[in-house]
């Protein structure tokens, strides 16, 4: 071996591979979250939307209900129909009154109708 020429053979060699050359495993658990903040994101949007949408509603429904005379719609119009018919076959010696009253109810009606 320790003749001019001759090399040492490499007896216990082993094959370490760095780092940079395997291919890279894919995170699948990263995958997964990134997939979620994304879906995540839309529906941020879309609660935004019915949140803004709720919050108009509900602004609406106080002062709607405040004039409401009837709530429910079957009394209502069993009312506006006695009043309409009484105007029709009697006139009021007050019209203005029972008509202005018609009209309230007419624009009750129209509340609810916006309402439900």
């Amino acid at each position: 071996m320790n003749e001019k020429g001759m090399t040492c053979p490499i007896t216990n060699a082993t094959g370490i591979a760095t780092i940079s050359l395997r291919p890279i495993v894919p995170d699948r658990q990263a995958f997964q979250r990134e997939q979620l903040k994304i879906e995540d994101d839309g529906m941020k949007i879309e609660i935004n939307e019915i949140k803004r949408l709720l919050a108009e509603k509900n602004a609406l429904l106080p002062d709607i209900e405040n004039d409401l005379v009837y709530r429910d719609e079957s009394k209502l119009t069993t009312r506006l129909e006695e009043l309409e018919i009484t105007y029709s076959q009697t006139k009021f010696t007050s019209s203005r009154t029972e008509n202005k009253e018609i009209d309230k109810l007419e624009r009750n009606r129209a509340k609810l109708a916006q309402v439900f």
